[in-house]
C-alpha cells in the first residue's frame, strides 16, 4: 500500500516557528508568510493613509473643505467679529458745533460727515443760545449707513423789562416773559409777527423773527 508523507516527530520545530498564521506580536502587526512585504506602522511625520484621514470628525472634514473651497474661489475666510466703522450726516440750520463723546468734531459748519466706529456714541449739537440737541447712537460695527440726523433750530423770542407777565406771538399764548420762548419756524424762514405783553405792563409791538436766530423786546 502507498504510504503518505511521513509524520514529523514532535519537537521538530524550532521555537518561535509554531503556527505562524496565529503568531501576532503585542504591540505590532500580524506576522507574514516568508516572501511578503513586511507590515509596518506609520512613522510621525509621514503623511496620513486614507483610511486615518476618514477616522477624522466629519464636521472638521467639512470645514476643511470649505476652507479649500474659499482659497480656490479666491475669497477669504469670513471674520468672526465685525470691525467696520458706520457712516453719519448732521444737517443743521442754521450753522451748529458737534461734539462726539465730548470731542468738538467742527464748528459752525451746516454739514458734517463723520465716520464712527463700532460702540455706544453720544452726539450733542450746539448752536447758542438755543438749548443744546443730544442723541446716542450704537455703531454695531457691520458698515452700514446711520440714518441722517437732521436739525432745524427754532426762532427765539426774550423780552425785558416785564418779569412774570404772558407771551403772545400772534394773538397765540407762548408762555412767561421770563425765559426764552421757542417759535417753530421753515428752514431759512424770516417773517414779521405780533408781539403781545399781557399782566402788569402791557406791550403790544411788530418784529421780525428769523429761524435760529434771537429777537429781543425790549418793554419800557
Amino acid at each position: 500500500m502507498p504510504r503518505g508523507p511521513p509524520e514529523e516527530p514532535l519537537g521538530s520545530r524550532g521555537e518561535g516557528e509554531s503556527d505562524r498564521a496565529d503568531t501576532r506580536d503585542d504591540d505590532g502587526p500580524r506576522a507574514t508568510e516568508p516572501g511578503q512585504p513586511k507590515a509596518t506602522t506609520t512613522p510621525k511625520g509621514l503623511p496620513r493613509t486614507r483610511k486615518a484621514r476618514a477616522r477624522r470628525p466629519k464636521a472638521r472634514r467639512k470645514a476643511q473643505g470649505s476652507k479649500r473651497f474659499l482659497a480656490a474661489a479666491g475669497a477669504s475666510t469670513p471674520s468672526t467679529a465685525d470691525n467696520l466703522s458706520s457712516h453719519l450726516e448732521i444737517k443743521s440750520s442754521p450753522y451748529c458745533s458737534v461734539f462726539v463723546d465730548g470731542a468738538e468734531k467742527g464748528r459752525n459748519q451746516t454739514l458734517y460727515s463723520l465716520d464712527l466706529p463700532p460702540g455706544l456714541h453720544k452726539l450733542l449739537l450746539r448752536h447758542p443760545p438755543h438749548r443744546d440737541r443730544k442723541r446716542a447712537v450704537v455703531v454695531l460695527g457691520d458698515g452700514a449707513s446711520l440714518p441722517d440726523w437732521i436739525v432745524r433750530w427754532p426762532a427765539l423770542i426774550k423780552v425785558r423789562g416785564a418779569p412774570g407777565d404772558h407771551l403772545q406771538v400772534d394773538g397765540k399764548d407762548v408762555g412767561s416773559t421770563d425765559v426764552l420762548q421757542e417759535i417753530e419756524m421753515r428752514e431759512r424762514e424770516r417773517k414779521g409777527v405780533r408781539v403781545k405783553v399781557v399782566g402788569d405792563r402791557p406791550f403790544e409791538g411788530r418784529f421780525t423773527l428769523r429761524a435760529g436766530g434771537l429777537t429781543v423786546v425790549d418793554v419800557e
